[in-house]
Formats: C-alpha cells, sequence, structure tokens
C-alpha cells in the first residue's frame, strides 16, 4: 500500500470525513510536487513499494513482476501501474474512469500526475519498444 493510502486509511479510521481524505491527498499531492524523489522510483502496486534507481526500471517491474489488470471500461487486458494508468486515460474519457472506477477528481489528478512525471522522466515510444519485445538484446531489466 503506498503512503498515501496509508495515511487515507488512518483519516478514514479515526471518522474521517470524505472532503478531510481529499484534503490529505491534496496536501499530499503538493508536498510530493514541491520535494520530487528524483534520486529513486518506487513502486506503489499494492503495497510493493520496491524502489529503483530510475523509471525505465520501475515501469520493467511493474510489467514483468505485478498481474496484468483488467480494464474495468473495455476489458482490455494491460500491464498494472503506469501501463494501467496511461491505458485509461489515453483510451477513454475522465468520465468512463470515474463510473467504471468509483473514482473521484482527487483520484484522477494524483493519476495524472503519475502518468505525467513518468513520461517526463524518459523516451515512452522507445521504452514501450524494448520492453514489449522479447527477442529485442536491450530489453529493459530492473535495477534496484
Amino acid at each position: 500500500m503506498s503512503n498515501t493510502e496509508i495515511i487515507v486509511e488512518k483519516t478514514n479510521a479515526t471518522g474521517g470525513f470524505r472532503a478531510q481524505e481529499s484534503r490529505w491527498r491534496e496536501k499530499l499531492i503538493s508536498v510530493f510536487m514541491q520535494f520530487p524523489l528524483m534520486s529513486h522510483w518506487v513502486c506503489a502496486i499494492r503495497g510493493c513499494e520496491r524502489e529503483f534507481e530510475d523509471a525505465e526500471s520501475l515501469i520493467a517491474h511493474q510489467v514483468d513482476d505485478h498481474e496484468y489488470h483488467e480494464c474495468r471500461v473495455c476489458g482490455e487486458i494491460v500491464p498494472e501501474g503506469f501501463f494501467a494508468i496511461k491505458h485509461a486515460f489515453d483510451e477513454h474519457s475522465r468520465a468512463d474512469y470515474v463510473r467504471h472506477y468509483d473514482a473521484d477528481s482527487d483520484a484522477i489528478r494524483w493519476r495524472e500526475n503519475i502518468k505525467d512525471k513518468i513520461e517526463g522522466a524518459m523516451d515512452l515510444p522507445a521504452l514501450e519498444k524494448r520492453i514489449f519485445s522479447d527477442d529485442d538484446p536491450t530489453r529493459v531489466e530492473a535495477v534496484e
């Protein structure tokens, strides 16, 4: 579970309201935006929390070491984590995401922020080609 989810759960466990949850999430996002962790990347898939030295290694880990995700909107099977977020926002409307994932605007902003940071940190088309090509000798392997 990511640090964001842990803090939100603690807030809810003390009887907090959804508005309080949103304020916590906004505060956490603003802190991460001010002090980005550029020295390492952390996998936030269901409590994995493995750390990697670059975004490419994080994405390779998510593709290789986690179960794939079935999109609740269209049923397509995609790698969990970044590629699931990318698929949801590139292929479907925000309204579809809210409806099918029972999400709110804070959840959308949080995931869009993740997508933007990862896409800004690497050459995504080249990485996709390397990750999804089994016979490519330059295939990315996770580096912790």
